[in-house]
C-alpha cells in the first residue's frame, strides 16, 4: 500500500505527494478546475445574491457526496478511493478539519504514522475546541514517543474537559517518563481535588514520592488512604509491604503487628508477616502463621491458592508441610482445578507420581485450562516418558489447536519415538500457528528438522531446514554447530564449516561439543596442531566421558605423531562405547591394531 497523499496546505510548505498515475491525473484535472478559470481577460460577470448561494449550495452538495463516498470507500478496505475523495473535499473546502482528520485515519491504517501526525495536527488548529481530534494527536504523539507534545495536549484537554479523569493519570504518566515527578504529583493533586483519595492514585503518588526520594511524604499519601477508610485493613497491611520493598524489616514487622493488634484474625496481615518470618529464616514462626491461614475457613480462596502456591514452588519449604493442607483445601473448594494443580505440583516435587491423577482431576474439571496440560507435558519430558509426552500433546491439541507449544512438544516427543513423519507434521504446525513470528522459536524447530534429516540421511534436505533456521536466527549456536560437523563429516565446504563452529565455540567456549566440532573441522583440514589445541580444551571441560570425542583426539594424536597415546584414547572410547553402538568396526580395528584407519 503506497503512502496517502500529504496536502500543501497554507500551514504546511512540504509536498510530499505519492500519487498513483490514475490519483496524478484525478489531481491534474482538480487543479486546472481551479487555476484556469484565473487566466486570459475575462469581462467581470455580476453575480446576484440568489447565484452565490446556488453556487455555496452545489459546492456543499458536491462536498457531501465526496465525503460520504470517502467513508464508504475506507469501510470498504479501499484507501486510495478514500484519499482521492478527499482531495476532493479539500479542493471545495481547505479550511475543513474533519477532511483532515479522516484523512490522518486513513494513514493511521496504513500504518503511516509520521503523516498521520502532521494531518492531526492541521485538523486540531482549523478545530481547537474538538476533543476527539485532540485526543487522537495524543495518540499519535504517543506512538512517535514525543512525550512533552503529548503532555502539551493533555493539558489543553483538562482546561477544557476537567472532567476526563484519564487525561490526570496520561499526564502524570507522561511527566514520570520526561523524570518530572512533581508535575506528575501535580497532576494527581488536581485529581483527587475533583474525585476524591483512591488507592490508585496514592499508590502512584508513592511511587513518584519514592522517585523523588522524598520517603515521608510517600508514607503520607498511604495514611491518606488509612484515614479515609479506616475500617479496611488492607491499606494498613498495604503500609507495611511498601515499607519491605524499601527493605525496612522492622517498620514492616511492626506494621503487620499493630493490624494485628487491632484485628487478631485478619489473614492478609497475617500472611505477610508469615512471609517475612521466612524471609528473616524464621521458617517454624512462618509456616505456623501461613498454616493458620490456610486453616482458617473464612479466609479468601485467592489467598489460600496463593500460599500453596509460594510453599510448593519452594522445596525446602515444601517439606516442611504435609499433605493435610493441600486436602484440606479441595476438601473446601473441590470445584476450583487449580487446588488440584498445587497439590500436583507438591506431590511430583516429592518425586511422588500420585501427583499424575491430580492432574488428571483438574483436566476433568477443566480440560481448558491450558496450564493443567503444560504441566503434564512437562511432567511426561522430565522423567524422559516419550509415549506419555506424545498422548499428552495430542489430547492436549484437540482442545488447544492454535498453540504451536503443544505441537513443538509434540514433534520433539514423535522424534524421540521415531515418528518422523510425525514430528515433521507437529513442527510445521508450530511454526504455522505462530500469530507473531517468533524468529527464535522457527529457528530452533528447523535445527531439530534439519537434525531428523540428517538421523535419515536426507543430506540435502538436512542442509536445506539448517540455512532456514540460521535465517531466523543466525546466532543459533546449535544449529552452528550441527551444520558444521555435518558437513566436515561429508568433507564438504569446510571453509564455511570453520566459519560456523568457531562462532558457536566464540560464544559458548568452555563446551566439549562445540570445541571437539571446531577441533574436529582443523583435522579435515589438516592442521593438525589447532587441532590439538581444541581437542585438548574439549577434553578439558568435560569431553573426557564422551567417547566420540576420545575417538578424535586419538585421530588427532596419531597424525600429530604420539601413537601409543592415541591408542589409549581408541581403547578408551571402545570401552565407552554403549553396546547398542559397538558394531564401529572402525573404531574397534584402531583400539586393537593403534592404526589410524580414514572413514
Amino acid at each position: 500500500m503506497q503512502a496517502i497523499v500529504m496536502l500543501n496546505t497554507k500551514t504546511q510548505q512540504d509536498k510530499n505527494f505519492a500519487l498513483s498515475p490514475l490519483r496524478a491525473f484525478v489531481l491534474l484535472a482538480l487543479c486546472l478546475f481551479v487555476i484556469l478559470p484565473s487566466f486570459g481577460k475575462q469581462k467581470p460577470v455580476a453575480v446576484s445574491q440568489k447565484q452565490e448561494t446556488a453556487i455555496r449550495a452545489e459546492e456543499k452538495r458536491k462536498f457531501d457526496y465526496y465525503f460520504l463516498e470517502a467513508l464508504r470507500q475506507k469501510m470498504r478496505g479501499n484507501r486510495d478511493a478514500a484519499a482521492d475523495n478527499l482531495l476532493r473535499c479539500y479542493y471545495i473546502d481547505p479550511e475543513n478539519a474533519t477532511v483532515f482528520s479522516e484523512l490522518a485515519n486513513l494513514n493511521i491504517s496504513a500504518g503511516h504514522i509520521p503523516l498521520a501526525k502532521k494531518y492531526m495536527i492541521e485538523a486540531v488548529r482549523l478545530e481547537p475546541e474538538n476533543f476527539w481530534m485532540k485526543q487522537a494527536l495524543v495518540q499519535l504523539y504517543l506512538q512517535n514517543k514525543e512525550y512533552r507534545q503529548a503532555a502539551e495536549v493533555s493539558e489543553e484537554i483538562l482546561k477544557k474537559h476537567p472532567e476526563k479523569k484519564e487525561y490526570y493519570y496520561i499526564l502524570a504518566s507522561l511527566y514520570a517518563q520526561m523524570q518530572q515527578p512533581q508535575k506528575a504529583i501535580q497532576a494527581l493533586d488536581s485529581f483527587e481535588e475533583r474525585n476524591g483519595t483512591n488507592e490508585q492514585v496514592a499508590l502512584e503518588k508513592f511511587k513518584l514520592y519514592i522517585s523523588a526520594k522524598n520517603q515521608k511524604k510517600a508514607f503520607n499519601e498511604i495514611d491518606k488512604l488509612i484515614k479515609a477508610f479506616p475500617k479496611q485493613t488492607k491499606y494498613q497491611t498495604l503500609k507495611g509491604d511498601l515499607y519491605l520493598v524499601l527493605d525496612n524489616e522492622m517498620e514492616a514487622e511492626k506494621t503487620y503487628r499493630s493490624v494485628l493488634a487491632n484485628y487478631p484474625d485478619e489473614p492478609l496481615a497475617t500472611n505477610q508477616l508469615g512471609l517475612l518470618y521466612i524471609r528473616q529464616g524464621k521458617t517454624a514462626e512462618g509456616l505456623a502463621l501461613l498454616s493458620s491461614v490456610l486453616q482458617d475457613k473464612a479466609t479468601d480462596y485467592e489467598l489460600k491458592k496463593s500460599i500453596l502456591s509460594f510453599i510448593s514452588q519452594d522445596s525446602i519449604l515444601a517439606t516442611a508441610v504435609n499433605d493435610t493442607i493441600y486436602l484440606n483445601v479441595i476438601k473446601s473448594y473441590p470445584e476450583e482445578e487449580l487446588s488440584y494443580l498445587i497439590y500436583a505440583a507438591y506431590l511430583l516435587d516429592q518425586n511422588k507420581e500420585e501427583g499424575i491423577g491430580y492432574i488428571r482431576k483438574a483436566l476433568e474439571i477443566n480440560p481448558k485450562y491450558e496450564d493443567s496440560w503444560l504441566m503434564l507435558v512437562n511432567y511426561y519430558s522430565m522423567k524422559n516418558d516419550t509415549a506419555g509426552m506424545l498422548n499428552a500433546t495430542r489430547e492436549a491439541v484437540e482442545h488447544f489447536p492454535e498453540n504451536p507449544e503443544f505441537y513443538y512438544a509434540m514433534g520433539t516427543a514423535a522424534r524421540l519415538k521415531k515418528e518422523p513423519e510425525t514430528a515433521l507434521w507437529a513442527w510445521r504446525k508450530a511454526i504455522a500457528l505462530q500469530k507473531e513470528r517468533n524468529n527464535l522459536l522457527s529457528s530452533a524447530i528447523q535445527g531439530q528438522i534439519g537434525d531428523l534429516y540428517m538421523e535419515n540421511h536426507q543430506r540435502q534436505e538436512a542442509f536445506l531446514a539448517y540455512d532456514t533456521a540460521l535465517v531466523y536466527n543466525e546466532n543459533n549456536i546449535l544449529v552452528l554447530n550441527n551444520y558444521a560437523y555435518f558437513l566436515s563429516l561429508g568433507d564438504e565446504n569446510l571453509s564455511k564449516a570453520e566459519r560456523m563452529s568457531g562462532k558457536a565455540v566464540a560464544a559458548d567456549p568452555k563446551n566439549p561439543a562445540y570445541l571437539d566440532t571446531y577441533a574436529w573441522i582443523y583435522f579435515k583440514q589438516g592442521d593438525y596442531l589447532l587441532a590439538q589445541m581444541y581437542i585438548e580444551q574439549a577434553f578439558a571441560n568435560g569431553g573426557n566421558n564422551d567417547p566420540d570425542v576420545l575417538e578424535h583426539y586419538g585421530d588427532i594424536l596419531y597424525k600429530t605423531e604420539n601413537r601409543e597415546k592415541a591408542r589409549k584414547m581408541w581403547q578408551a572410547a571402545w570401552e565407552m562405547k554403549k553396546e547398542s553402538e559397538k558394531e564401529n568396526s572402525i573404531l574397534k580395528k584402531k583400539a586393537e591394531t593403534g592404526e589410524y584407519v580414514e572413514k
